[in-house]
């Protein structure tokens, strides 16, 4: 595994840890079908969050936050909608996406984590 896939899948960790201690509950993660993959699938109360994670180094040069494009965002709903199709005894009152930003110095310690709500 490549450094980028495993500071991706340290970054999808933390994120999911962020969340629950936030309120949420993790239903899936890295949710793969034909045409893409959500990274995770939370819920708190009624809505229904499908969460793209984007991991950076604190050295990089681009900024998690400006990570999500919108292809990005149409695939995450078209897959989101697919999810939906196969938990049909989910109740949701509220449906969107969210963008957690994670960003590592070095070594784990110092990790900064941002949730942006309602994306797209």
């Amino acid at each position: 595994m490549s450094l980028a896939h495993r500071r991706g899948a340290w970054g999808e960790s933390l994120a999911r840890a962020f969340l629950e201690h936030c309120g949420y509950t993790c239903l899936d993660t890295r949710y793969r079908r034909p045409g893409g993959e959500i990274d995770l699938v939370v819920r708190r109360g009624g809505a229904v969050a499908f969460v793209e994670v984007k991991t950076r180094a604190a050295d990089a040069l681009d900024d998690p936050l400006h990570g999500l494009h919108r292809r990005q965002l149409a695939r995450m709903r078209r897959l989101g909608r697919r999810w939906l199709t196969e938990h049909p005894d989910l109740v949701w009152t509220h449906l969107r996406c969210d963008l957690v930003a994670v960003t590592c110095p070095d070594g784990a310690a110092g990790a900064s984590v941002v949730h942006l709500v309602g994306v797209g």
